[in-house]
């Protein structure tokens, strides 16, 4: 079996050889060709078989979040079925311990939570962040590197400092969560850039609290969620802003009950 270097994004072995169709990936150890280095990654690492020649870009997608909430923070079992998988535990428990099958993620010892990635999962992290399709790369986080997720906002330094860091980085993104004071309210808002001709930046979400510690714990809260940022902003841009808000409620309670103290500590303020 090819040992997989996790500094490099998955497939970086493949030759790209010039066909009468296009462009084909080949696999010199192996002689095995493919029509793109996604489609190698699922019939190779995930065993699948597809049509058309391309594998499913929706599922590839949900791969993409699951590996990308593993590369940040533990993932919670409750927290993964209610904002992923839309309340269904059947298929969060399924694709869960499918990734576990194929070396992607790595669980705890009840077999339920997510802790982390394995060497194959990173590399396929890195693969599924260079090669998504364009249309689904436009706004940061989407094309966070695998350190951003890691890191950003998650630091050794006090909170305001690593929460000021990642608003300073989040503040030239298309798609940011950030604070600010509005009619002389301390609030979180979500800003956007629209699509019209010049697309400005627009704010499409925001939420208004009492003081501003209580604004810090909930912008906190959502920074160690840096990940889910770019499927939350659709809520907003598609639904409207109260299919956003009733998704980040029901996200927080299903982390109240299973955060690490220093968080129970945060969402529990946030609910006074």
């Amino acid at each position: 079996m090819r040992k997989i270097d996790p500094n490099m994004p998955r497939g970086s072995w493949l030759r790209i050889e010039k066909v009468d169709a296009g462009w084909r990936y080949v696999d010199d150890e192996t002689g095995a060709t493919w029509s793109s280095v996604r489609a190698a990654f699922c019939t190779e690492q995930l065993g699948l078989r597809f049509s058309h020649g391309q594998p499913s870009a929706a599922l590839l997608e949900t791969v993409h979040a699951v590996l990308a909430m593993a590369a940040r923070r533990r993932v919670e079992d409750r927290e993964l079925v209610t904002d992923l998988f839309l309340g269904s535990t059947t298929f969060a428990g399924f694709l869960r311990l499918f990734l576990v099958g194929v070396g992607l993620i790595k669980l705890d010892e009840d077999g339920r939570d997510i802790v982390g990635l394995t060497r194959e999962g990173r590399a396929a992290l890195m693969m599924l962040i260079a090669t998504r399709p364009h249309s689904a790369r436009q706004s940061p986080p989407n094309h966070a590197t695998i350190a951003d997720l890691a890191e950003l906002g998650m630091g050794p330094e006090g909170r305001e400092d690593r929460l000021a860091r990642l608003e300073a980085e989040a503040a030239a993104w298309d798609v940011a969560f950030l604070r600010r004071d509005q009619a002389g309210r301390p609030t979180v808002i979500l800003s956007m850039r629209g699509s019209g001709p010049m697309q400005n930046m627009q704010t499409v979400w925001s939420l208004a609290f009492g003081t501003g510690v209580e604004r810090d714990r909930f912008y906190e809260w959502l920074c160690h969620r840096l990940d889910r940022w770019p499927d939350w902003a659709e809520l907003a841009s598609e639904f409207g802003s109260q299919k956003l808000t009733h998704r980040l409620l029901g996200v927080m309670a299903a982390s109240l009950e299973v955060d690490p103290p220093p968080m129970k500590r945060i969402t529990a303020g946030l609910l006074r």
